[in-house]
């Protein structure tokens, strides 16, 4: 799976789709040439790629489960995950957090994607200062089922495209 950041979306290519997380998901099927798009909550099954949103508050957070991963996309809150939504969402491998958001503490990832607009590096860098962890700056995340294998998180800085 190949992870880059767009404009105001993060695309992850697949072996089978692509799927485009911004303000909802859209899943690309690559052999088929089927689009399905998701925006709000609810179960989804497309091209073997697994999707639950959530509602929290007015918005929804999406669960995407591709490839043997579990990605969860935040995007946009309006308030902090409650409880019942955090166990919802569950253990996850790689989380995309918008660079205000407090609760991402609440959240079990083991990678930490930001979110942020390119006037924000003041923001990112003081997301990352906040968190302690190990930071990685990356074009593109490159990434397969096996190859998170320890319990240590970590921060993922994607350049913007």
């Amino acid at each position: 799976m190949e992870i880059t950041y767009l404009d105001n979306s993060f695309k992850i290519k697949g072996k089978n789709a692509s799927i485009v997380a911004g303000i909802g998901i859209t899943i690309d099927n690559t052999t088929t040439n089927f689009k399905k798009e998701i925006d709000g909550p609810g179960e989804y099954e497309v091209a073997g790629i697994s999707v639950i949103g959530i509602r929290c508050g007015k918005n929804t957070v999406y669960v995407i489960e591709a490839e043997g991963l579990r990605l969860l996309y935040l995007g946009i809150l309006d308030q902090k995950l409650d409880e019942s939504s955090i166990k919802e969402i569950g253990s996850i491998d790689i989380a995309f957090v918008p660079v205000e958001m407090d609760s991402i503490k609440q959240i079990n990832a083991s990678i930490i994607v930001p979110i942020y607009s390119k006037n924000e590096k003041e923001k990112v860098e003081a997301f990352v200062t906040e968190f302690g962890l190990r930071v990685e700056n990356l074009a593109k995340l490159n990434i397969k089922e096996g190859d998170i294998t320890s319990d240590e998180q970590h921060i993922v800085v994607l350049e913007k495209k």
